[in-house]
């Protein structure tokens, strides 16, 4: 069975799927918890479907190291930039690679820029995955 593809209106048709790991985090009374895909997929389905953003990373299992952004800051990013196709955009912290995604598929020339090998490496691997042509 093929998943629909998880977009936004306000935004191109990236499929936030690709781009959110299996595990994420929500604090839940004031804690820290993992979702992951495979052990509560609903939950994990929630949370990739929401406007809010998704930590998908923390630093030592109290702060947010990386995550992907609210899709609807992101539409507000995009908008106040006005990308037009060949536009040159340079983005600094690639997270997930979700958002320099968005930018290649309204035909923004993207380069990404992110400072955590480990980040940059999955970056990467979504934005292969996904069939982006991103520069990070």
């Amino acid at each position: 069975m093929t998943e629909s593809p998880v977009i936004f209106p306000q935004l191109p048709p990236v499929d936030r799927r690709t781009f959110v790991p299996d595990d994420v985090w929500v604090v839940e009374d004031g804690e820290w918890v993992r979702v992951s895909r495979h052990d509560d997929l609903t939950k994990w389905e929630l949370l990739v479907t929401s406007e809010d953003s998704i930590t998908t990373e923390l630093k030592k299992n109290t702060w947010p190291r990386s995550s992907s952004s609210s899709p609807l800051v992101m539409a507000s990013m995009i908008a106040a930039l006005k990308v037009t196709p060949g536009m040159r955009v340079l983005e600094i912290g690639t997270g997930t690679g979700w958002n320099a995604a968005c930018l290649d598929a309204l035909g923004a020339e993207v380069i990404s820029v992110e400072i955590d090998p480990a980040i940059a490496d999955r970056a990467r691997a979504n934005l292969r995955r996904a069939g982006q042509g991103i520069r990070t």
